[in-house]
C-alpha cells in the first residue's frame, strides 16, 4: 500500500509538467530570430490531431511575407508550449516556419496581445500592410518597352542573305544614259548585245566604202 502511494506521488508531478520557458528576448532581438512578426486578430481556430491552427486577419507587418489572412500553428496542450489565443482579440505575433513552411507559435515567443505590446510598437516602428493576393516583387520602373525590330539591310528585295538579287543602277555616264549592270547569270543577253555592235560596225563601214 505504502509503495503504490509512492509510485502515484512520483507519476504525478510527471503527468503535470508545464511548459517551462526563460524570459522572452527584447523585441529587437525576437524579431531577428523570428520568421514572421506581425499584428493580427484572431476569428477562428481548428484542431488538426495534436495541434490547433488558428486564423489570423493581418492587419500590419514588420517582418516576412504575410498574407490578410493566414493560419499559426501551436500545440494542442499548454503542457506542450502550446499557446491559446482570445478570438477577436488583437496581438503581435512572433512566428517561426516549420520545416513543412507553416507559422508556429509556442508560449516562449515573444507574443502578446496589442494592450501589452507597448514597448514591442515603439520598437518595430510603424510596419506595412499585408502582402496582397497576386502581388509579386515589384521589378525595374517605366512601362514595358517593345525591343526594336531588326530590318534586313538588302532592302524590300533581299533575300534570305541580305545580298540584292536584283540590278544596281550605276551613276550616269557621258551621253546621259543610265547603263545597267549586266547580271552573271546571263550570257544570252550579252552575246546579243555583242552581235548587235559588230553588225552596226559592218553597217557604217560598208557605207562609207559605197557599197
Amino acid at each position: 500500500m505504502l509503495a503504490c502511494a509512492i509510485v502515484v506521488a512520483l507519476a504525478g508531478p510527471r503527468a503535470a509538467r508545464a511548459c517551462s520557458c526563460l524570459p522572452p528576448a527584447p523585441p529587437g532581438d525576437a524579431a531577428s530570430r523570428a520568421t514572421a512578426v506581425f499584428e493580427g486578430r484572431t476569428f477562428g481556430a481548428r484542431r488538426e490531431q495534436n495541434e490547433l491552427r488558428f486564423a489570423f486577419e493581418v492587419t500590419r507587418v514588420w517582418k516576412g511575407e504575410v498574407p490578410p489572412s493566414i493560419e499559426i500553428v501551436t500545440a494542442l496542450q499548454s503542457a506542450a508550449c502550446g499557446r491559446a489565443y482570445e478570438f477577436g482579440v488583437p496581438y503581435v505575433v512572433y512566428a517561426t516556419a516549420r520545416a513543412d513552411g507553416t507559422l508556429a507559435d509556442n508560449l516562449c515567443s515573444r507574443s502578446r496581445m496589442v494592450v501589452d505590446a507597448v514597448e514591442d510598437l515603439d520598437t518595430l516602428g510603424a510596419g506595412r500592410p499585408p502582402l496582397q493576393e497576386g502581388a509579386s516583387a515589384p521589378g525595374p520602373e517605366g512601362p514595358d518597352v517593345e525591343p526594336p525590330r531588326i530590318e534586313p539591310t538588302g532592302g524590300p528585295s533581299s533575300g534570305p542573305s541580305g545580298a540584292d538579287d536584283g540590278p544596281t543602277p550605276a551613276s550616269p555616264g557621258r551621253r546621259g544614259c543610265i547603263v545597267g549592270a549586266l547580271r552573271a547569270d546571263a550570257p544570252s543577253g550579252l552575246a546579243f548585245l555583242v552581235l548587235a555592235l559588230v553588225l552596226r560596225r559592218r553597217s557604217a563601214f560598208a557605207q562609207r566604202k559605197g557599197l
